[in-house]
Formats: structure tokens, C-alpha cells, sequence
């Protein structure tokens, strides 16, 4: 009869591979992790896109405000109004209206009569803009 050999791994075999699986890890680990992050911008603009096509409906709906608040604006001064996103509940969910991290967007809409766009609300420059009333 034959001996059986129960002896095990040798602690060099464990080793060499504990640095195989580390080796594979570092190189996995950000490449999950940037795809990670291109999968929420990409998320984030279709978010975007979304809440733009919900604005536009939205001025669509109310376009004897949005006009009459464009025309209302001061002589020397952007002719622009500016539409909070929670304005948009009626055209989105709440749900919508929150980036990939479940954080809210931290924009408003901005709109001068032709295009519509997003403008940071931290950097101060909404003061001086009208707000598109709700015609309803």
C-alpha cells in the first residue's frame, strides 16, 4: 500500500499565491471602480437630459408667464429666467431629480426665450435672474 502524503501547502506555495491574488486585485480593483464612476456620469446625463425635456414641456405648458417674465426683465440685464427643478414635479418623480449618488442636483434651469440650460446654484449668479412664474 501506497503512504498517502498530508502534509499540505508549504508556506512558500501559500505565499506565492497570496502575491498572485494581491497582484490581480490591484490591478481589478480600479478598473471596477472607474467604470463605476463613467456608469454614474453617464447616468447623471441622461438624468440631465431628462429633466431638459421635462423644462421644455414645462415652458411649453406655461408659455404666457415665461414670456411675460422674459419681457418683464429690466433693459441692461440678461434676459434670462430660471425654473427650480422642484418646479418639474409635475413632468418628473422626486426620484428624477436626484443624481446617481441620491443627492439632488444642485442646479437650476435656466432659460432666455430660445435655450435652456443648467447653472450651478453656488455660484451666486441667480441673483438678478427672474424666477419663471406658473401661469396656473
Amino acid at each position: 500500500m501506497k503512504k498517502l502524503n498530508n502534509r499540505g501547502f508549504t508556506l512558500v506555495e501559500l505565499l506565492a499565491v497570496i502575491v498572485i491574488l494581491i497582484t490581480i486585485m490591484s490591478i481589478a480593483i480600479p478598473t471596477i471602480s472607474s467604470s463605476l464612476e463613467r456608469s454614474k456620469d453617464k447616468q447623471n446625463k441622461a438624468k440631465k437630459d431628462n429633466i431638459k425635456a421635462a423644462a421644455e414641456l414645462y415652458i411649453t405648458d406655461n408659455k404666457n408667464a415665461v414670456f411675460s417674465t422674459l419681457t418683464s426683465i429690466e433693459e441692461g440685464k440678461e434676459k434670462k429666467c430660471y425654473i427650480e427643478l422642484t418646479q418639474l414635479l409635475g413632468y418628473l418623480d422626486a426620484d428624477d431629480l436626484n443624481d446617481a449618488d441620491d443627492k439632488e442636483f444642485n442646479e437650476v434651469i435656466t432659460y432666455d426665450g430660445t435655450t435652456i440650460d443648467f447653472l450651478e446654484k453656488n455660484e451666486g449668479t441667480t441673483v438678478g435672474l427672474s424666477v419663471c412664474v406658473n401661469a396656473g
